[in-house]
């Protein structure tokens, strides 16, 4: 918006794949009146991302600092998510669902092989999601690839 007139300016980016033939739009266009109002052409600059350095961050609040640190650190690692973690919320529903009983009634919080229980119930329902991706042509293996 134009501040002093309240109307809007009309801005549009335009790519062009030949830059010869940015350059001639720019020469050719910029200054021209079109349709009453004028023309004027800037280049693009790419986005700029403010760099820190230690000492800045460092004066930074805590929270900040911890972010900047996750940003910088997700640039350069690697991280494999398993395709198949399921929580253990999540096998508990799945198995109270099929047997038609509440989650509560599954585990006995006395028992002492609840943990056991627990990675039974996982174990099942990772194989069975297994086989279901098998039978319909998934490949589990190429989720272990680094290369996308």
């Amino acid at each position: 918006m134009d501040p002093h007139s309240g109307i809007a300016k009309g801005f549009a980016y335009v790519h062009y794949t030949n830059p010869e033939h940015a350059v001639r739009a720019y020469q050719d266009m910029d200054g021209k009146i079109v349709q009453g109002r004028l023309m004027h052409i800037l280049p693009a600059a790419s986005k700029r991302e403010p760099r820190l350095d230690e000492f800045a961050v460092s004066k930074l609040p805590l929270k900040k600092q911890k972010q900047i640190q996750r940003k910088r650190d997700a640039a350069t690692t690697t991280f494999n998510w398993n395709a198949l973690y399921m929580n253990n919320d999540a096998v508990m529903s799945s198995i109270s669902d099929r047997l038609g009983v509440a989650k509560s009634e599954l585990l006995d919080p006395t028992s002492s092989d609840a943990a056991v229980k627990q990675a039974h119930a996982e174990t099942h329902i990772i194989q069975e999601t297994k086989a279901y991706f098998a039978n319909n042509g998934i490949d589990l293996n190429a989720f272990k690839k680094r290369e996308r």
